[in-house]
């Protein structure tokens, strides 16, 4: 069972970056088909110069193929995906997969220092997106800020409507404690990433479970997959300092 959780994880981040490509380029084509309903001129990426979000798009699924645990690839994709297709006219969905890209980075950790100058950046950028599809003469602009307001609105509800489990979240935050579902992980893990964090060598723990580096390494690499996440870098710069617990499922 664990092992097929640990499949079904790693699939989903192999096959997302296809997904989000096959996202981009058909609402790309339905811009412009049936012809006449926008004037490519004003785009960023014409139907003529189309080989541009190809190769980023083979880079993009070979990239994240090969490492579905590189966050940090994953939103730059779509953040500068998203951010050309807010640019060339697009709307909610655009909005979305830029947004998208904001959550790869807080999981990679970038958003952990300077929050607020990197919060009024980002919107910057994305008000300025907006702002730039007033080059489009064929487009009612009044009911586009309709769309992102009404999706920001929503946004807005969602918070308050999930804010006693935002709240726990931050607490745990704030206290640094990794809490590990015992459906997920064993004791005998926890106490692995307890080491982990003490700064304990691969090799002395290994020896004192009995196995060899190379089976040990493959073993935590697991483990660090199943919090999704990489490799030692990824899973110290995330949670260096945590206490690590187990945490109980709820009987019914």
């Amino acid at each position: 069972m664990k092992n097929l959780k640990l499949f079904t994880i790693d699939t989903v981040w192999r096959i997302a970056p296809i997904l989000v490509s096959a996202i981009w380029i058909a609402s790309y084509i339905f811009q412009f088909y049936p012809k006449g309903v926008y004037d490519s001129s004003y785009f960023i990426i014409t139907p003529e110069n189309y080989y541009i979000p190809i190769i980023l798009f083979g880079i993009m699924i070979l990239l994240t193929a090969i490492f579905p645990f590189k966050f940090l690839t994953h939103g730059l994709f779509c953040w500068l995906f998203g951010l050309l297709w807010l640019i060339d006219g697009g709307l909610i969905i655009a909005l979305s997969v830029h947004l998208f890209g904001y959550l790869f980075f807080y999981r990679h950790g970038f958003l952990k220092t300077h929050k607020k100058a990197k919060f009024l950046i980002g919107w910057g950028i994305i008000l300025a997106a907006i702002a730039s599809q007033l080059r489009f003469t064929d487009i009612n602009m009044l009911h586009r800020l309709f769309h992102f307001i009404s999706f920001a609105v929503t946004c807005v509800f969602a918070v308050i409507l999930y804010k006693p489990e935002i709240q726990i979240i931050r607490k745990k935050r704030r206290e640094k404690i990794l809490a590990l579902p015992s459906r997920k992980f064993s004791e005998e893990e926890a106490e692995i990433l307890r080491k982990v964090i003490a700064g304990e060598k691969y090799e002395i723990i290994a020896n004192e479970q009995n196995t060899s580096l190379s089976t040990f390494n493959r073993q935590i690499r697991k483990t660090y997959n199943k919090l999704g996440l990489d490799k030692l870098n990824d899973f110290l710069r995330v949670y260096a300092n945590h206490t690590v617990v187990m945490e109980e499922e709820e009987k019914t």
